[in-house]
Formats: structure tokens, sequence, C-alpha cells
């Protein structure tokens, strides 16, 4: 070995000594300095008080992104970090936008967040602080499978363990497991996975359910009765999940429904980053978002174009002039003398409460809803008027019915299961109000899965030439919704519909073939003079038990 070789390898060695005892005493001065702190009572009290004064002076973590093994470092809060923190504790907003609680006093926050930001080690630190702090107090943490619980336990170790001896929170004995960690302070800290039932038994002061799109099962019923502050944190894995419906709850209806405040932690809190890190356009925007709808719009498994229906929706979407029946019919123009319309129906397919599950008077699941859209039959097809609600058949097919007469031309029900007893009912109030199919002549849509294809390929098509005109922002909430699932059918997801998808979708279909383009001398008066129509058939009463027995249905 040549003697260059040899100075050179003497020299790295000794320059790893070196670094290892400079390491050595930094540690040491940083542990005198910890121990002196904690021993201080007048620094005890503000610490109490304070998360961000004490996370910064005792607490470590590891960066997972470094290489080739994680980095310890010594915390020194980020300017959000410390914000957050402070505000969970009660001390400060985060910001002027982000108030501490929503309704019945209950601190609940849902966090999107961008790759790299420091999320979860944040909760982590103050997860730990108040196990110290807030002593004896309970914490829960929970993720999808139980290697990630460990995971979020295990941090929780490797915090605890890097804490000077005389700030006291150490583990009883026999309290140190895989998935929960008793201390001498009577606190306690356990990590769940799996079921969000299982959330029920406790009662926490802090509860952390860590990349809830991922859960399997929905969490909402389980994480609304919980009291204390509860943090739901993921990223994005596009729309239609839990976590989505939450966050849009938050962020576009202010919390009404699930009483959660929203914090989008984007890529820009990251200090050391000016500009989005290089790599794959769609994977850029998903993992380092500029905001929470770029995160949504370039994750998760999408039939539409969402960029398209994000632009159509903001170019269209406006409130009604008017609306009735408790809400559930919205006007958006008048109808216009000699204009003709297509009135598109989906029509319930008859689940009852007790078996769809759900809050009735929640779109996210429950029993089915009906939907009729009316829209202008010639281009660009501007949509006028909607009706979304909950009624047995007959009823819905009277309401079609009247909407048809106010805006004329004809109704399209589809009449798979139940909905062909509101084509029936329709035929028998006035033949030349329904649409029959020509396959056998019978009224309404029949949907197979040749059809369903070819008709959402339609309505894909057009939102992908930006050329659909639809006022209802409920519409374009279904749609960020509609997806491919895993069987490879593309629908709406457990906990989800996609009636106003359909009607769409079969009216945009229908509207390409002139020739079925209804004329005005097939409605009496042209539908200015509604008294001009026919009697409106047999009373309902006396129909209702034939049509039940002839096509079956719901009360």
């Amino acid at each position: 070995m040549s003697a260059l070789v040899r100075e050179r390898e003497h020299t790295e060695a000794e320059w790893v000594d070196e670094f290892l005892a400079d390491l050595g005493r930094r540690e040491q001065v940083i542990s005198d300095v910890q121990g002196a702190l904690a021993r201080n009572p007048e620094n005890v009290a503000n610490f109490r008080r304070q998360p961000d004064l004490w996370i910064d002076a005792f607490c470590h973590g590891l960066d997972f992104e470094a290489q080739p093994v994680p980095r310890e470092f010594h915390v020194s809060l980020w300017p959000w970090q410390g914000r957050y923190v402070r505000h969970l504790a009660g001390i400060e907003s985060y910001n002027a936008s982000t108030p501490f609680t929503l309704v019945d006093g209950r601190q609940r926050y849902i966090e999107l967040k961008a790759r790299g930001v420091g999320a979860t080690w944040t909760n982590i630190w103050f997860a730990c602080w108040a196990l110290w702090a807030m002593a004896p107090a309970q914490i829960l943490l929970m993720s999808d499978v139980e290697t990630k619980a460990i995971d979020l336990l295990s941090r929780v170790d490797y915090v605890v363990r890097h804490l000077p001896p005389s700030l006291g929170l150490e583990y009883q004995k026999g309290g140190d497991s895989k998935l929960s960690k008793v201390f001498t302070n009577g606190s306690e800290i356990h990590s769940l996975s799996g079921n969000p039932e299982r959330i029920r038994s406790y009662h926490p002061y802090l509860t952390l359910i860590d990349e809830v799109a991922q859960l399997q099962a929905d969490p909402t019923a389980a994480i609304l009765g919980l009291s204390g502050i509860v943090v739901l944190l993921s990223t994005a894995q596009g729309y239609g999940n839990p976590f989505e419906r939450i966050w849009t709850d938050a962020a576009d209806n202010g919390g009404k429904r699930y009483g959660f405040v929203p914090i989008f932690l984007s890529w820009r809190e990251i200090p050391h980053l000016t500009s989005r890190p290089l790599g794959d356009p769609r994977l850029q925007k998903q993992e380092y978002p500029n905001d929470a709808t770029e995160a949504f719009l370039t994750s998760g498994r999408p039939y539409f174009d969402l960029n398209a229906c994000e632009e159509l929706r903001q170019r269209h979407v406006r409130e009604p002039i008017e609306t009735r029946d408790n809400g559930q019919l919205r006007i958006f123009e008048r109808p216009e003398a000699g204009q003709v319309y297509i009135l598109a129906a989906d029509v319930a397919e008859g689940k009852q409460a007790e078996e769809a599950g759900g809050d009735p008077e929640d779109e996210h699941g429950g029993p089915d809803y009906s939907y009729c859209v009316a829209r202008k039959w010639d281009r660009p097809g501007e949509e006028v008027a909607s009706w979304h609600g909950r009624l047995p058949e007959i009823p819905f097919a009277h309401v079609l019915f009247a909407l048809w007469k106010e805006y004329p031309g004809i109704i399209v029900p589809e009449r798979n299961n139940s909905g062909a007893v509101v084509a029936i009912r329709l035929q028998e109030l006035y033949p030349s109000c329904v649409y029959y199919d020509p396959s056998d002549g019978r009224p309404g849509w029949i949907t197979t899965a040749e059809s369903r294809a070819t008709m959402l390929q339609a309505l894909y098509e057009t939102i992908t030439h930006r050329e659909l005109v639809a006022r209802d922002v409920a519409f374009w909430n279904e749609m960020r919704r509609f997806r491919v699932q895993d069987t490879g059918k593309a629908e709406a997801g457990p906990g989800d519909h996609d009636d106003r998808v359909i009607a769409w979708a079969i009216s945009q279909y229908l509207r390409q073939f002139p020739a079925l383009r209804p004329t005005l001398t097939m409605i009496p008066g042209g539908g200015a003079q509604p008294q001009s129509l026919p009697p409106q058939g047999p009373p309902v009463a006396a129909w209702e038990k034939h049509l039940y027995n002839r096509y079956g249905g719901t009360r």
C-alpha cells in the first residue's frame, strides 16, 4: 500500500474520531442545558403552559427522508409548527382564519399535508408534551394497519427516551409495549389500527388519526363522539373517501356537518424549499400541492377529468333564483317560450334506512335519492332546474310530471328496478311526456352494461371539451367522487351517491340524436297552458297497489 493511501486513510480515520468526539461534546452540552432547564421551577411552569418552548428545549426526531439511514436531529420548530402547537394548547390562533373550535367547545382539526412538511412529527411532539404537562392524560393514536400504528408509537418512544431524566416522564414497570405506553405520572398512550369503532371505549385528551384517507372503514361516527382534541391527518387520496368528505365540509361548508376546522399544510411551510421539487408533474402536484383543490384533483382514480370539472364548476355554478319543496326543487332559469327541454331522472333503488345505514339527512350514506335534471335540449344544454330528494315512486312521478308542465319536452326516467313504476305512471298521466325505449317500445330508459358505458362516455367527452353547463354545485361534488373502483367499474364509492351523474349521462347521450328532439306540437298548448292537459289518469291510490304488485318497489 502506498504511503499516500496510508496517509489519506489515517486522515479520514482521524476526521471521523474528531467528528464523533465533537458530536459527543455537543450532546453533553445539550443534555446539561436540558437538565438545568428541567430543574428550574420557573421554567417548569412555563413549559407546562407553552408546548413550543418544551418541544424546542427537549425533543428529538428522525428525518426519514435522509439516506441511507434516518438522520437524528434536535428539534427547532419551523414557524408553522410553533404556531400550530400553541394553537392546540389554546394559547393563540394558528392564523386569522383558523378558529379554536366550531361546535360544542370541542377542538376538531382536519389537516391536509404536503410531503415532508413534518405534520406527523409535530403532532407526536405535542402528544409527548401533553403526556408530561397534562398528566394524567390519555392519548390515542390510530392508523389504517398495525405496522403503521406501531410506527406511530415508536416515534413517541424515541422522543421519550431522549428526554432528560429530570423531567420524570418514565414508563411504569411493565407499561412499555408495542401498542401501549403507561407512565409513572398516570399518563398513557395507545396506538390502534383497523376498525375505528374501537375508539369509542377511550376518553382521550388528544386523538390523532394518521393517513385517514387510507382507512378501510369510515371513522366519522366514532370520532364525532369523542371529547378532547381530535386531529385527522392525511395526504390527499382523491375524492370519495371519508377524509375528503370531512375536508370538503370543513373548507367549503364551514364545518356545519362534522364540526372540523381545516388546516392546509403546503410545501411552502418547509423553510428550505423555494420551489416544488422536480419530478413527474402529476406526482409533484399530488405530493407538493399548492392548494387543497390541486391535492385532490391529482390523486385517486377519478373517472372524469377533474381539472376540466373544476374549470366548469368555477365557470358555471350559480345560486338558484328560486327553491321549492323545502329546497328539493332548485330553479336556475325560468321557462322560455318555444324552448324544448329534456328531463332525465334517476330513480332511487328503494333501500330503506335500516338497509343502507347512515344519517337520512346526509347525502353521504343512508337510503338512495331520486334525482331529476331539467336541461335545454339545444346546445349547450344548460341546466335550468333540478329536483333531489327521497319520495316513493308514484309521488316522484307526479313531481316529474309537474316539472314537465313548466319545462315542456320529454321526460326520461331510468326504468331499472323500481324506476319502471315511475315510467308506467308517467305513461298513464300523459303518453307523449315520456321517452320510449326503441328496443322494446316500453316507457323509460333501460341501463345495461353496454348503454351505461356509452352514456358515461358521452358525458366524459362533453366535460373534456369543456362544453357542459351545470349550475348546481352538488352535481360537481358528485363528479369528483365518481371513480374507477378496484373492480374496474366506474361508480360512486361506498357511502357516496351517483344519481346526479347517471341522470346527466342519460340526458347527454340522448341529446346527440336530433330525431329524438320533441316538438312543441307533441305537447298540449305548447306547454304554455297547463290547464289544457288531459285528465291525469286514474287516481294515484287506485294505481298504487297494481303498480307495486306488478313492478315491485317501496312504499
